[in-house]
């Protein structure tokens, strides 16, 4: 397993080849936000926590220590023991990738690199999506996440159906779960999917805390335009789910809104 310190320098050359679009999510974020995020989030945590402030301190959430706080020690915290599982889709996605990696670091190094696994199907690109994921796939395996990385030339084509040509390319992100529970039988209590979308570390922390919350058979991030009507309304009300706007949480003003998860659609088991 890698040392604490040679993660930090993966994670030092993640932050550096990102582009940082998603740099504002949790920079200047004002102290009440840090405050409630840690104490929103500390079930989560999925790692030992160190006696004192660390690298990990830093990730902008808060965490860890605050103002030379200390971190309370392992004796306090019970690491969590939950398994996700992350399923990607990616097509022509060069720019995305840094920062999709970089927040799935961060995520990870809370949620325990132990309890994560990372699926990734790239299909029909004609950028240099695969080969920026190769790098990507060497740097996450040297730091201890656990990743598979799966390409293919495929393209939708004329002919396939849009719809059932997306279930397939996306069934193709699961095959290693059922890889995993037929050959090692691991299993894992969350999944989550995502494409080339720009998330901060937080709009993760919160689809899962509010899954993890609601007991939910289904948790997706809700899409707000102008940031008041539900986009997709029709198709939330078509399938009986409910919008549950998240908790009120103290935000700076100057954190990024890039992805738009405000709130969640959330089904019941």
């Amino acid at each position: 397993m890698p040392t604490l310190q040679q993660r930090f320098r993966v994670f030092e050359l993640l932050a550096t080849l990102t582009p940082h679009y998603t740099k504002e999510c949790t920079r200047h974020a004002n102290p009440l936000y840090a405050q409630q995020a840690r104490e929103r989030y500390a079930t989560l945590i999925g790692h030992n926590e160190p006696s004192q402030s660390s690298w990990m301190s830093n990730l902008g959430l808060g965490l860890g220590a605050l103002d030379g706080d200390q971190m309370p020690g392992p004796s306090m915290h019970t690491p969590d023991d939950h398994k996700y599982f992350f399923a990607i889709n990616l097509y022509n996605s060069f720019d995305v990738i840094p920062d999709l990696f970089s927040t799935l670091f961060k995520v990870s190094s809370i949620l325990g690199f132990q309890n994560v696994y990372v699926s990734i199907y790239e299909n029909g690109s004609n950028d240099q999506t695969k080969a920026l994921l190769r790098i990507f796939d060497a740097l996450c395996r040297s730091a201890g996440l656990r990743v598979e990385i799966r390409t293919s030339r495929r393209t939708r084509g004329n002919f396939n159906h849009r719809i059932e040509y997306l279930a397939e390319v996306r069934n193709a992100a699961f095959v290693p779960l059922h890889e995993l529970r037929d050959d090692h039988g691991e299993h894992f209590d969350t999944i989550i999917f995502m494409n080339d979308v720009l998330p901060c570390v937080d709009d993760l922390l919160e689809l899962i805390w509010q899954s993890r919350l609601n007991n939910a058979g289904i948790t997706c991030a809700a899409d707000y335009m102008y940031h008041s009507d539900l986009v997709w309304t029709f198709i939330a009300s078509q399938v009986g789910l409910e919008c549950s706007p998240t908790t009120n949480i103290s935000r700076d003003i100057q954190c990024s809104t890039t992805t738009g998860l405000r709130g969640t659609l959330t089904a019941p088991r």
